[in-house]
């Protein structure tokens, strides 16, 4: 089967373009993972009011509202793109300057994308919480903090029965 030189011109120009449009990148590639400090605002209510021990430290009087800080784990990931996709403007610019003599060279990756993803893995997440009443049982549970911005606590303490 024979091709004309028409459609076979066609065929060049339209992958060149083709290519030239979607630039050049690789895949992505793990590089690492990294702990971010990670903070979740917790506010304490109570009935009646009580004291608060955070870890076996006392925080204060509820109501009140702390912080805890943890770490959540960063997956970092790169890859190798021409600056079609990092910057476009440049690309553009140069290829213009240079009247296309740039733009066969522009789908070469030159630069590198960077992507930090969460991976759902924690350290240091876990908190003891204590509440302590005149005349009212102890309350003791854990807090897992899993990356919420705030989280909202709210107890009804129970009368302690002697007998």
């Amino acid at each position: 089967m024979k091709i004309d030189v028409n459609s076979r011109n066609r065929l060049i120009v339209v992958s060149f373009c083709v290519l030239c449009l979607s630039g050049c990148a690789t895949s992505w590639q793990d590089n690492g993972t990294f702990f971010q400090t990670t903070q979740t605002q917790l506010t304490v209510k109570t009935e009646p009011k009580g004291k608060v021990y955070v870890n076996s430290k006392f925080i204060g009087d509820t109501p009140l509202t702390t912080t805890f800080e943890y770490g959540r784990e960063i997956l970092r990931k790169k890859r190798s793109v021409s600056y079609w996709r990092t910057q476009p403007g440049l690309a553009l610019f140069v290829s213009l300057i240079s009247l296309g003599v740039y733009l066969p060279f522009s789908v070469i990756p030159v630069d590198t994308e960077t992507s930090l993803e969460p991976t759902g893995n924690f350290h240091g997440n876990q908190f003891e919480i204590k509440i302590d009443a005149v005349g009212f049982k102890t309350f003791q549970d854990k807090i897992i903090c899993t990356g919420q911005d705030k989280l909202l606590f709210e107890k009804q303490l129970t009368d302690r029965m002697d007998f």
